[in-house]
């Protein structure tokens, strides 16, 4: 019933590890191009993980069906904000970071954040905004989370954690999407706004030092894939998706399916 359903049907598979999941869903695969005439491009199939959209690239293959992209989320995104890179105010080869290279960012934007926390350098004013928003004991913790990143990478783990679900509470706002999960720490209107001041500067922060290496993190790219899906990637902020740069309503993204006819770079 599955592989052989009309091919506007909505289906949901639920099942057991290991009771035939991802030869199901090939198997639909082949049916939609062979049995319903699909073109291969007009396929999309994705993943949350490489090695899952391995697996199922290698069983479309065996059934004997070429050209369908099996892809991961964050590599759809990927290739989605390649192609559409201009909309977004960047350049199209950006660099991806991960890992160690993210904690060097967060460790320089949570430095330069502490020393306007304490009186330097405060062009931006954001370390102003943070004091103003933050009593006595909070600016305190707050500050001490800052040094602690400077300083140790799982203190910095812990700041990126909290730019993430920040920047991730933005982007679902701005589509009108409950937080859920993500939604501030902390009880009551009074007590996010706090949180908010402080992680807001860290984020800006953040942001600027991938802009200034031309790149974006595997966070951006869902949540510059998701702007450019719904027409959103014009209409100002977004972490590392243009903002400013992007001064027009985003036109809808060039290509939604057929992306495997773009082998750009990507995770």
């Amino acid at each position: 019933h599955i592989v052989s359903a009309p091919a506007d049907a909505v289906l949901v598979v639920l099942a057991a590890p290991g009771s035939g999941k991802t030869r199901t869903l090939a198997q639909r695969v082949a049916h939609l191009v062979h049995g319903s005439a699909l073109p291969p491009q007009s396929v999309l199939a994705l993943t949350f993980s490489r090695r899952a959209a391995r697996d199922l690239r290698e069983r479309v293959l065996s059934l004997g069906v070429a050209g369908v992209d099996v892809l991961t989320f964050h590599s759809m995104c990927a290739r989605l904000v390649r192609a559409n890179a201009s909309v977004l105010g960047r350049p199209s080869d950006f660099s991806i970071v991960s890992g160690a290279q993210q904690l060097e960012l967060v460790q320089a934007a949570a430095e330069g954040l502490l020393r306007a926390v304490e009186g330097g350098d405060d062009s931006r004013g954001e370390g102003a905004k943070v004091v103003g928003a933050l009593d006595e004991a909070a600016l305190d913790a707050f500050a001490r989370a800052l040094a602690d990143a400077t300083a140790a990478p799982r203190a910095a783990r812990r700041l990126l954690l909290r730019i993430t679900r920040h920047k991730v509470r933005e982007a679902l706002a701005r589509s009108g999407v409950s937080p859920g999960a993500f939604a501030s720490p902390g009880a009551g209107a009074g007590a996010d706004a706090k949180v908010h001041a402080g992680e807001e500067a860290l984020a800006a922060g953040y942001a600027r030092a991938l802009a200034e290496q031309g790149a974006l993190d595997y966070s951006d790219l869902l949540i510059c894939g998701l702007r450019l899906v719904r027409g959103e990637a014009g209409s100002g902020g977004g972490g590392g998706c243009g903002g400013a740069a992007a001064a027009r309503p985003a036109p809808a993204p060039r290509r939604l399916y057929g992306l495997g006819r773009r082998r750009a770079p990507g995770p």
